[in-house]
């Protein structure tokens, strides 16, 4: 049977309503991944343990090595007692998981060279809410571990699983992509395209006969997103196109 480590450190998942009196905002509570392996039944082992719950913006490269060093106990342990572990899931926030993820790489590549994998995985809104992203993250990187290669570290968000040296973050939208994955930037902000380039490929208005069924102030609208496939903008482009007093409408 599969044997898996959980581990807490924090961050935006684990978020919940302050349970002061008059608190303000969000205190980090008990670990979200607890109540959905409950909620799951697994059929599989399962150690977990809490390293820090800090917002990640808070979390230092000294609470790096002590989560590292926490790891490689709970391995050691787990090996004596004849249960070797299959995989690590750590929960993290979202700002820094991926600097953490290429923390733990580098002590794995120096000191652990043999560790099973380790995903490090979160969500943009508390597991609390009903709308979260955290069971998906959860539940992704819960498969996706079992079935990484060992001394593997990486991220496992929103359907993707990037090794440590793969990840890169657009933070105006606050996706996780591969490096260097172009298709993945924000439209209209990283891809500079001339009106010329866009409406070029646009194919030709069928020649439609004035004496038909269409209203003599048709409008012509034109989408750029219709033009250039792949490429989405926020706002499209509407072209009048009156009809002339000819027998056809010509291709504009």
């Amino acid at each position: 049977m599969k044997n898996i480590l959980f581990v807490q450190t924090g961050g935006t998942i684990d978020k919940d309503y302050p349970k002061t009196t008059n608190g303000a905002g969000f205190e980090i509570g008990e670990p979200a991944f607890k109540r959905s392996i409950q909620r799951l039944s697994p059929s599989f082992q399962y150690q977990f343990f809490t390293s820090c719950t800090k917002d990640s913006l808070e979390i230092t490269d000294e609470d790096r090595q002590c989560l590292f060093e926490e790891i490689k106990g709970q391995t050691k342990v787990a090996l004596d007692e004849g249960k070797p572990l299959d995989g690590i899931v750590v929960t993290h926030g979202t700002d820094t998981m991926a600097d953490t993820a290429r923390f733990l790489a580098e002590q794995v590549a120096t000191k652990a060279k043999d560790s099973c994998p380790i995903l490090v995985t979160g969500a943009m809104k508390p597991e609390r809410f009903s709308e979260s992203d955290a069971e998906f993250n959860l539940g992704m990187a819960i498969a996706a571990v079992q079935i990484a290669h060992h001394g593997f570290v990486g991220i496992c968000m929103h359907g993707l699983v990037l090794s440590h040296d793969e990840i890169e973050r657009d933070l105006r939208t606050g996706k996780f992509f591969e490096l260097g994955d172009v298709g993945n930037q924000t439209p209209g902000e990283s891809l500079s395209l001339s009106f010329a380039t866009v409406v070029s490929p646009i194919p030709p208005i069928p020649e439609v006969s004035r004496r038909g069924t269409r209203d003599a102030s048709m409008l012509s609208r034109v989408s750029f997103e219709s033009a250039v496939s792949g490429i989405s903008f926020a706002t499209p482009v509407s072209v009048a196109t009156p009809i002339p007093n000819d027998d056809v409408i010509h291709r504009i």
